[in-house]
């Protein structure tokens, strides 16, 4: 089973530089468990839109093009052939969550285009050694490189770097 790992170009960037993915050591806001989220939706994951602040206002990016001339997209994929990731009804359940919290939240990310069931997750950093692949958006999916990661940052309007 193929799975994406959906993030933007500034924590691509920094995964690649690592050579992990990195489980957060926090719980979310919402109080869920921390872990690696990858997603069997092939064009974009919509739970993985990021929030940004503007005027004093939290909003979410609302699609992926949007969120990608800002702040870039990237995605790792992940053959899971040997059936290491928990499942979104697996992780339900060991995560201790109460019900009508993880009701809550179901019916906030479905609201927002989500399939529960594409999801998966793992509990434990995983090395990029064991990814298939990353890419960048820059108006499709793209094999990540120096060439299109400068394309994308160029395109990326809230993207500042140094050109040296």
């Amino acid at each position: 089973m193929l799975v994406y790992h959906y993030t933007h170009l500034q924590a691509g960037a920094s995964i690649i530089q690592d050579e992990f993915l990195k489980v957060s050591e926090t719980e979310s806001k919402k109080g869920l468990k921390p872990a690696l989220w990858f997603s069997k939706n092939e064009l974009y994951e919509p739970t993985a839109l990021k929030n940004y602040t503007y005027k004093g206002i939290i909003n979410s990016f609302k699609t992926l093009q949007e969120q990608a001339d800002v702040i870039g997209c990237a995605r790792i994929g992940y053959y899971d052939n040997d059936n290491n990731l928990t499942s979104w009804k697996e992780y339900r359940n060991l995560s201790g969550l109460p019900r009508q919290d993880r009701r809550l939240i179901e019916k906030s990310y479905k609201k927002q285009g989500a399939k529960l069931s594409d999801w998966f997750c793992s509990f434990e950093d995983m090395s990029i050694d064991d990814m298939g692949f990353v890419e960048i958006w820059i108006d499709k999916w793209v094999e990540w490189t120096e060439k299109s990661l400068k394309t994308a940052m160029d395109k990326a309007e809230g993207i500042i770097y140094d050109e040296e």
